[in-house]
């Protein structure tokens, strides 16, 4: 049987991977389940964190997106695609998703939420890359 590992190696580790799912999957769709479930595995690392923070990075990245809020980019409508591509990569480092909606409550053109705040619907990609 082979043991359940808590440790990033070559790779992150399952629970690590795991954490970085729940929080992404909470940006992208509110549900408080999968706060729930990153609030549950932050218990479990909070002893290794505090042990060994090098021996767990890839989970305390999962808690620092979630703390500080994973970027979404909302689009609806129409969108110059590569124009946003180029403006994010042109920025630093941060996980961003973008969702192609046409739901009515969301507001036409490109609109920048962070958490659960959302920013007001624009249609310049330079400027929703600025407020990241």
């Amino acid at each position: 049987m082979r043991k359940k590992q808590w440790w990033d190696n070559a790779q992150p580790s399952g629970h690590a991977a795991l954490a970085n799912v729940f929080a992404f999957l909470y940006a992208l769709t509110g549900e408080a389940e999968y706060a729930a479930e990153l609030g549950e595995l932050k218990k479990a690392y909070a002893g290794l964190a505090q042990q060994a923070p090098m021996g767990v990075p890839h989970a305390l990245a999962a808690f620092t997106w979630d703390a500080v809020g994973v970027a979404v980019i909302k689009v609806k409508d129409e969108c110059d695609w590569e124009a946003l591509r180029a403006a994010l990569a042109a920025r630093p480092y941060r996980p961003v998703f973008l969702v192609a909606t046409n739901d009515a409550a969301q507001p036409e053109g490109i609109q920048l939420c962070v958490g659960t705040q959302c920013l007001e619907a624009t249609g310049e990609a330079e400027k929703i890359a600025e407020m990241l």
